[in-house]
């Protein structure tokens, strides 16, 4: 009854809550240093560019089984690069009825052969109603973009825009895609959703900038002379036209490098399934870890006092070597991640539990730092030191 009574002290005593505290301020310390000192600054962009949904997708990935896309198709024209050449291509696609046709290509100017100018214009005005083709935004002011880059026949010909520029993250890695930027006073929309709202959804609840789902998906990828082999993965489907192999054109992505039709691919398939996540704000962030410490300590200290009263030689090994220190921190790190992952893969649902898994991990400093400051108090003759449960070890 008396081991009873002292394990429920422990479990409810407020030290848990001030070593909590403690690794909370260590933690912001080294923050507020490493984005301070500018030999920490790859840290610090390190720190920045990390997000536990990048762990998520490759988990999500690690997994052989992967859906094939029956909604878009990839055609690749690496090799091409003769207008006239595209023109024929996009013509075959055309006579191949593609619910959308998403071109990830600028022509740029006018060329000296007038005849391939002449043949990709005539080719964009055959499909006009279905098309919607890449452009380029320039020279961001803090506001809004004040240049663009066009294909050079869209003054021409009848064609929907989209433009592609990539949103990265300080580690180069494109998780968001945006759904519109300000241009000239007025908003225009990226490729991805100029399709998605062809399609007939709505796109104007979407935030401006749109979370990925890399989930497990191939999307079908047709090379631009197989194109006759296959009318069944063109027919009825939104087609992406552009390079899936020129290196210049790949982009890290969550789940490694990968082209920039298929975050195209990605992002579209993301905004026509709705994939909409919630995000928590730091503010339950910094509670999340807070009671993660509060728990780490409280299950580690009445561990340990249980295992005091114990004589068997398993124990006597466990407490004597404080192994079960890190088993412990390993076992509420996975119960953690494994949680969250759950949230964000079965309800959408995002919280970023790097500050929780860091408090885990400096956990026993906080509680060596809050028996140097309980030392400090017996040494000044504050009573108050006397009420900790560590009061024994001090």
């Amino acid at each position: 009854m008396k081991n009873f009574k002292e394990i429920y002290k422990r479990l409810l005593h407020p030290d848990h809550a001030i070593v909590s505290l403690v690794a909370l301020s260590i933690i912001g310390i080294l923050v507020v240093c490493t984005f301070n000192f500018s030999f920490l600054n790859p840290v610090g962009r390190a720190i920045k560019s990390f997000t536990m949904s990048s762990i998520y997708y490759r988990i999500m990935n690690m997994s052989d089984e992967r859906e094939t896309s029956d909604l878009i198709t990839l055609v690749d024209m690496t090799e091409l690069h003769h207008r006239d050449s595209i023109a024929h291509v996009v013509e075959q696609i055309t006579e191949m009825e593609p619910r959308r046709l998403g071109v990830d290509i600028i022509f740029e100017g006018h060329k000296d052969d007038i005849m391939g100018d002449e043949a990709l214009t005539e080719a964009f005005f055959g499909c006009a109603d279905k098309a919607v083709v890449a452009f380029k935004l320039l020279d961001y002011n803090g506001k809004e973009f004040t240049n663009a880059v066009h294909s050079f026949f869209t003054s021409d010909v009848p064609v929907t825009e989209g433009f592609t520029n990539a949103m990265t993250d300080d580690a180069r890695s494109i998780r968001r895609y945006h759904v519109s930027y300000p241009y000239h006073g007025k908003k225009v929309l990226s490729l991805p959703a100029q399709i998605t709202k062809a399609e007939g959804l709505d796109i104007e609840n979407l935030r401006t900038d749109h979370i990925i789902n890399y989930k497990p998906v191939n999307f079908p990828v047709v090379g631009w002379q197989e194109l006759s082999q296959h009318p069944e993965l063109i027919r009825n489907r939104i087609v992406l036209l552009g390079t899936t192999k020129e290196e210049s054109d790949k982009h890290y992505t969550p789940t490694g490098k990968m082209s920039g039709l298929e975050v195209i691919a990605y992002a579209t398939l993301s905004m026509i399934e709705g994939y909409s996540v919630s995000e928590a704000g730091f503010f339950w962030c910094i509670l999340l870890a807070f009671i993660v410490g509060c728990l780490t300590n409280m299950i580690d200290t009445t561990f340990k006092s249980y295992a005091r009263h114990r004589k068997s030689a398993l124990m006597i090994f466990i407490t004597a070597s404080g192994f079960y220190v890190k088993l412990i921190y390993f076992s509420i790190m996975v119960i953690l991640t494994w949680t969250s992952f759950l949230l964000y893969v079965k309800a959408n649902y995002y919280i970023d539990t790097l500050l929780a898994l860091s408090v885990i991990v400096f956990t026993g400093e906080a509680r060596l730092i809050y028996k140097g400051i309980l030392a400090l108090l017996k040494k000044f003759n504050f009573n108050i030191w006397r009420k900790s449960i560590y009061a024994n070890e001090i």
